[in-house]
């Protein structure tokens, strides 16, 4: 995952200097592999929580992964998304107790928690459609697995630890990982999708340029708007924009502020940063993430 800005008036010949970039489509091909790295900061502030949950967090960096497996004639690609995280022991260790014996003891838990990191990870996989418009779009499935558990009433012992170990297992299986990483990537890609599938409509992008984009993926409006109409980013010829979108409820407010690079020939967006603000009412604490994304491949 509000403000309105209207059209400017444009000089011909900078139109017609930024509408080169629209002239060609993009051919994707089977095997074709697109890699995003992502780096993500968060911080919390105001609220009345301990001193430490305000101590700068250390940044959680991912990539995406994604193979052509088969491309349509109209240029639809189906894509194979696989997530990697590293572990991250320096944060895991310094979180272990201390003493006498910790050595040897901290040494098994690491050992303990990378397996189980890397038993999760493998199956942080999953199929999405790359539109021809750069756009990646994932089916995102919630649906409940776990109705053959037991109620947690007047349950034994026994039968408390069985749904335990069925919860455990289900979890750490296949199926709810690639529900996580699918909601993760949307996530990640609601921005971006923003910019690629609005971009398509357009024949120009001229510096100052603007329209409004309802999101169905986060219910939000995006004010969308052309900084740069045209420059060299990652070795394309690109366009830099913005987007922001601003929610109030009772609850608190969200708002996030981003940059996109988006190769218009290419169909691809090539790199974003945005700020996602969230502030709670009831609390007073306000969150504040910064995402960082970039083609690597």
């Amino acid at each position: 995952m509000r403000q309105e800005h209207t059209l400017p008036v444009l000089g011909i010949l900078l139109v017609l200097s930024i509408c080169p970039l629209t002239a060609q489509p993009t051919t994707r091909k089977t095997g074709d592999t697109l890699v995003y790295e992502i780096v993500v900061h968060s911080q919390l502030s105001g609220g009345h929580l301990p001193s430490q949950a305000y101590a700068p967090q250390p940044a959680q960096s991912s990539s995406i992964k994604m193979v052509v497996t088969n491309v349509d004639p109209d240029g639809t690609a189906l894509v194979h998304v696989v997530i990697t995280r590293p572990f991250p022991e320096k944060e895991f260790a310094a979180k272990l107790p201390g003493g006498l014996l910790a050595a040897g003891r901290n040494s098994v838990i690491l050992a303990s928690a990378r397996k189980s990191w890397e038993e999760q990870s493998r199956y942080k996989k999953f199929d999405a459609t790359l539109n021809r418009d750069g756009a990646l779009l994932v089916a995102v499935d919630n649906s409940q697995q776990s109705d053959n558990i037991p109620k947690p009433t007047a349950l034994t012992q026994a039968e408390l630890a069985h749904a335990r170990d069925q919860i455990v297992a289900e979890v750490n299986g296949p199926t709810y990982q690639a529900k996580l990483a699918e909601n993760e990537v949307a996530g990640t890609f609601t921005v971006p999708n923003v910019i690629a599938l609005s971009c398509a409509k357009r024949a120009s992008f001229a510096a100052g340029e603007a329209w409004r984009v309802v999101s169905k993926a986060d219910n939000a409006t995006y004010d969308v708007s052309v900084v740069t109409g045209q420059e060299t980013y990652l070795g394309h010829n690109a366009i830099l924009l913005s987007a922001k979108s601003h929610f109030d409820s009772p609850n608190g407010s969200n708002s996030t502020e981003a940059t996109v690079h988006y190769d218009p020939q290419a169909h691809l967006v090539l790199g974003m940063q945005s700020v996602v603000t969230s502030h709670i009412q009831v609390t007073g604490m306000t969150s504040t993430t910064t995402y960082d994304f970039d083609l690597k491949q």
